[in-house]
């Protein structure tokens, strides 16, 4: 099949068709945007023999096979790109599918698929919120290993203009990013997306290897489940064949690419131009970034943000939980336990959860102010973390860091880069957060030790 040997890259959004001026002029309203940079494949179960089955139930459907592939394929990957998924079941929005296949044909293609036992479709919906939803059935959801194919030029033409790399299911048209990266006075929505910034970090995520041999034989060593194996396989088989993507969160200004969503357990087999990548994180990360958000006039308060400052919050209150619930959870157990019954949870769940009228007893006005920032809607308090978040780490950091050369890598709240600069990374994050917050956070070096 002939490949062009330079994709284009877009950028997509949610708001319709846009005109560059629109974009330049901030006249346009977005949740995210995409850049692609790759041709792609379709991956598939590799016990699912697509063409044979079609050819069972009518023989002129054969000759859209890539639109199956497509279907498939959506909700085959949504559990690398999408970890928000509780189950296995996928929403697929229509309104989005319509670029790329034309009404009729979508619903001809979801009724096959159903018919030939290939999906399994759940049938609540609500108006504005959320569609029907699909997943495979459990002889393909199973399998441990997939197929590979490699899109045609005229559909992959139509998924770069759709944003087929979008993982959230959000996001409907594009514009050309190239006529945006040669602006030289481009700013996306806020000062801090600039042209610069994303297209050095597009040109350093190209450069990201992996180690094929290794990866794969260290992936043999885990105890994982059909699905998961299956998962972890095609998130290696995108690094292998370049298939990248970078996608910013607008709403928090979060930046997703193939790194923040590759296994944690695999990351140590990704390299820079050969060179061994080392994750620099902030001890604590959500806590602290939640302290400076709040008025340390309070003794309490003080109390909170210098143990967040020092990374030892969670060691601190996981202690005094599981003595007064004569328990023994691990920290990991614990730190899931905060974000979903303390930070994170509806408003009314505060007053419910015991573990969250616990903590109010140690902590009062920590407490008063989570309660007080979820009045509105309770997920306010998690973007507002994430926009801090991502104007520390990506917008103030990563950027400088990047605008003197230096190959960085955002996890959200921690950055990988290689060895020699770990120590200008480390530098740099500390005089911020002191400069900026007057704190100075704990950090951790692939977890191996702690520094100030």
């Amino acid at each position: 099949m002939n490949i062009k040997s330079s994709p284009k890259t877009y950028i997509s959004d949610k708001s319709g068709e846009l005109q560059s001026s629109d974009f330049l002029n901030h006249n346009i309203s977005v949740s995210s945007l995409v850049i692609i940079t790759k041709y792609m494949y379709f991956y598939l179960p590799a016990n699912l023999n697509l063409s044979e089955k079609l050819k069972s139930i009518d023989k002129k459907e054969v000759k859209f096979l890539e639109q199956y592939y497509y279907f498939i394929t959506r909700i085959s990957s949504n559990k690398i790109y999408n970890k928000k998924n509780k189950d296995d079941y996928v929403h697929l929005k229509f309104d989005y599918l319509r670029n790329i296949i034309n009404d009729r044909r979508i619903i001809k293609v979801r009724d096959n698929l159903i018919k030939m036992n290939i999906l399994e479709v759940n049938h609540s919906y609500q108006v504005g919120n959320y569609s029907k939803s699909f997943k495979l059935t459990d002889e393909y959801a199973n399998t441990r290993s997939f197929s590979k194919h490699l899109i045609s030029s005229n559909l992959t033409n139509k998924i770069h203009k759709n944003s087929f790399s979008d993982f959230s299911n959000n996001i409907d048209k594009t514009i050309n990013l190239e006529d945006v990266l040669n602006n030289n006075n481009i700013s996306m929505l806020t000062t801090t997306y600039d042209s610069y910034f994303f297209s050095k970090y597009k040109s350093l995520i190209e450069d990201i290897t992996i180690e094929e041999k290794q990866v794969k034989d260290y992936l043999e060593t885990l105890n994982l489940d059909n699905k998961q194996y299956y998962n972890y396989s095609e998130a290696i088989e995108r690094f292998i064949d370049k298939d990248f993507y970078i996608k910013i969160d607008i709403r928090s200004g979060r930046v997703y690419t193939n790194i923040t969503n590759f296994p944690s357990v695999l990351r140590k087999f990704l390299k820079y131009k050969n060179n061994e990548l080392i994750e620099i994180d902030i001890a604590n990360s959500q806590p602290l970034l939640f302290s400076l958000l709040l008025d340390d006039s309070k003794k309490d308060v003080r109390l909170f943000k210098g143990l967040c400052e020092s990374g030892i919050f969670y060691d601190y209150f996981l202690e005094k939980y599981n003595k007064k619930f004569e328990v023994n959870k691990d920290r990991s157990e614990f730190k899931k336990m905060f974000f979903h019954k303390v930070i994170f949870c509806k408003k009314y769940m505060n007053e419910v959860y015991p573990e969250s009228k616990f903590f109010k007893t140690i902590f009062p006005n920590v407490w008063k102010s989570i309660y007080s920032m979820k009045v509105e809607d309770y997920k306010n308090l998690p973007r507002q973390l994430q926009k801090k978040e991502a104007d520390i780490i990506i917008y103030t950091v990563a950027k400088e860091l990047l605008e003197n050369n230096i190959p960085v890598f955002t996890i959200h709240d921690s950055i990988l880069t290689i060895k020699e600069n770990v120590s200008s990374v480390k530098t740099k994050l500390l005089k911020v957060f002191e400069s900026d917050y007057n704190i100075i956070p704990t950090l951790t070096i692939k977890g191996d030790y702690l520094c100030h």
